[in-house]
């Protein structure tokens, strides 16, 4: 078959090779006005056995066997899919996720947190100190005891657990609230949309880190909570299906290896 590339297709013995009769590489050169002529090398066939006098095409030198381990990423590129290499890879994706998140809000909360409760205990203790000196109280310690009297009243208010004094003054280390355990933990509650509420943002960057952290991290976790519900659901039909075989064995029914049992959808509704 002559084709517009200047190739033709002919079979030799079961050989398969493209050669250009000289007479159509004139015509086709008269006729496009060039005097350039290009010969295509022989095709072989993929598979066949090199004859004796054929040319063979060297091999690269310096060519190094892969190594084991090459081998191995290549063994689970190929089989992805038995090895279930695209779930563990948003799985891993989430995770890291998840600890640059934790990461991320520690670095931008944490200093903000630490400064800002060291102003405020100064500012407090001052102010208790002023008050105290315009009421004109007799007693040696006239700020302990407005400062105590503060105590008793944000306690009684539900307000003590998080305030200034009981993080610096409650026990004989700093109850810091942003640590990387909140942090972590409030990652978490972010992506899965929980919002708990124990914890928040308090700087302008946080809260914008806040929204876009949720932006990228919710769509991530749907995926892998819809992989996480694939798995549930097969292993929980094959669960399924193997008790309504048992049942029907122990009533003397024979069933098929190949029958198809489903959940039903009552049984499933139960479960949600």
């Amino acid at each position: 078959r002559y084709l517009s590339n200047l190739s033709t297709v002919t079979i030799n013995n079961g050989r398969e090779f493209r050669n250009v009769p000289a007479y159509l590489q004139q015509f086709e050169m008269s006729r496009l006005g060039t005097m350039t002529s290009t010969v295509s090398k022989p095709l072989r066939r993929r598979g066949a056995i090199h004859e004796e006098g054929d040319e063979q095409t060297p091999s690269p030198s310096g060519y190094k066997k892969p190594s084991n381990i090459v081998r191995a990423i290549r063994t689970v590129v190929s089989r992805h899919r038995s090895f279930g290499f695209r779930h563990w890879l948003f799985f891993l994706i989430l995770v890291l996720f998840h600890i640059s998140g934790m990461f991320m809000f520690h670095a931008i909360e944490a200093p903000y947190e630490q400064t800002t409760t060291l102003e405020t205990r100064a500012a407090l203790n001052e102010a208790l100190e002023n008050l105290a000196s315009e009421l004109g109280i007799p007693f040696a310690n006239k700020s302990q005891l407005l400062k105590d009297a503060y105590l008793t009243l944000i306690k009684i208010d539900g307000k003590y657990d998080g305030s200034t004094f009981y993080k610096l003054e409650e026990r004989d280390y700093i109850m810091w609230t942003w640590t990387y355990g909140t942090a972590f933990f409030f990652s978490y509650t972010i992506y899965t949309t929980i919002g708990y509420g124990s914890i928040a943002c308090s700087t302008v960057w946080g809260k914008a880190a806040t929204i876009a952290y949720i932006a990228i991290g919710f769509p991530l976790a749907l995926v892998v909570i819809r992989d996480i519900g694939s798995v549930w659901l097969v292993y929980l039909t094959r669960f399924y299906a193997k008790i309504i075989r048992m049942i029907r064995e122990a009533r003397g029914y024979t069933s098929s290896s190949n029958e198809a049992i489903m959940i039903p959808m009552k049984v499933f509704f139960s479960l949600v």
